[in-house]
């Protein structure tokens, strides 16, 4: 048998939250199709109560309640989102999925999203999207596109260390 990431995290999602509740566990299955990826290891069954007053829809994660892009959070969902060990919890469609959705809140309420070339998740956007966040289109290739900007960044990296 083969796993992938998708059915890794999926497994770590069941093991981490299965809710003795099967009302509970019975939304969250219908949330996971309803948006077309599974929950995320971190995924809680009902809102946290901070965001009880959040509709679901104005989450970036309405499967687990998670990066609420409403006015008020937005920014943070931007700033949480940017760290990697934060998506770390979800498979690739779900990534896929939660970072259109931060990027698309951003955009709409005035916030600068910066391209990110070296990141996967911001390479699979549309490009419709990509062509609104600042720096894209840009000259500069991203590190996988440029062995030797990759060369000089190490080389810079392992300067600053010594």
């Amino acid at each position: 048998m083969t796993y992938n990431e998708e059915s890794i995290a999926e497994f770590y999602g069941f093991m981490s939250f299965c809710s003795a509740d099967p009302a509970l566990e019975e939304r969250m299955r219908s949330r996971e199709k309803k948006y077309g990826y599974k929950r995320g290891s971190n995924a809680s069954f009902t809102k946290p109560g901070e965001y009880k007053d959040i509709p679901e829809n104005s989450f970036a994660d309405p499967v687990g309640y998670n990066y609420p892009i409403d006015d008020e959070h937005v920014r943070a969902a931007v700033t949480y989102w940017s760290h990697i060990g934060h998506r770390r919890a979800y498979g690739p469609t779900a990534r896929a999925f939660i970072t259109e959705r931060i990027i698309k809140a951003a955009l709409a309420k005035g916030v600068t999203v910066r391209w990110q070339p070296d990141d996967p998740d911001y390479r699979g956007l549309p490009e419709p999207l990509k062509k609104r966040l600042e720096g894209y289109g840009d000259s500069k290739k991203s590190f996988l596109e440029d062995p030797d900007r990759f060369k000089a960044y190490c080389h810079e990296l392992t300067r600053k260390r010594m």
